[in-house]
């Protein structure tokens, strides 16, 4: 079962307990118990959204998202109104507790695939990490970005582009000058650096060659 599985089953066992030990010791520990399975779901949800959502609907997807959480609100406290007119207090703690968990084991396999889907690249995800351009971004951003990486081998000889159209960090090997280059004019450069953002911000044709080493 996945993470947010675990939490939303374990949310409603400690909620049911409540019903079956009404004992305000044990009470206060559930309690504290639901609270942190509640923030696990909120974090997971959200996060596990924002990586298989595309990130030209997300914002859509992210109010929509908010306008179902408060309208399915709404709902469930008129519903376990009247669950506790029909149950009483405990009976309505343990049968909400039960569906709680029953829910999340219903749904453990479709959970399952959608945290495959949400999975990112994580040595893509190092690696722009480590770059100073990219460092201050958020993580869920650094996500978006690793997932959209395209992994290129390029064979030991010179690489000339004419058009900006992507910026190249580099993963393993290094880039080294051309044999001849003026020194002042000349850099290596090694995992965790990169090369073609000036034409690519700019639009302009290509400002230096580059040799893969």
């Amino acid at each position: 079962m996945t993470a947010l599985g675990v939490a939303v089953a374990t949310w409603g066992v400690c909620l049911a307990l409540i019903g079956v030990v009404p004992l305000p010791v044990a009470a206060l520990a559930l309690l504290a118990g639901i609270d942190v399975c509640n923030a696990l779901v909120d974090v997971i949800a959200l996060t596990l959204l924002q990586r298989v959502v595309p990130g030209e609907v997300l914002c859509r997807a992210l109010g929509a998202f908010v306008g179902l959480w408060w309208a399915l609100l709404g709902l469930g406290a008129l519903a376990a109104s009247l669950l506790v007119g029909v149950a009483g207090v405990r009976g309505a703690l343990v049968v909400l507790g039960a569906f709680l968990t029953i829910l999340a084991v219903a749904s453990a396999r479709g959970l399952a695939r959608l945290d495959r889907a949400g999975d990112v690249p994580s040595h893509e995800l190092d690696l722009l990490q480590r770059v100073c351009l990219l460092a201050p971004l958020p993580l869920p951003v650094l996500e978006s970005l690793a997932a959209a990486c395209m992994r290129v081998e390029v064979p030991a000889a010179r690489r000339r582009h004419r058009r900006g159209n992507r910026w190249r960090p580099l993963l393993h090997r290094r880039g080294a000058p051309r044999e001849g280059h003026p020194p002042g004019l000349s850099s290596v450069l090694g995992p965790g650096e990169g090369f073609g953002e000036i034409a690519l911000l700019r639009d302009v044709p290509r400002t230096a060659t580059v040799t893969a080493a």
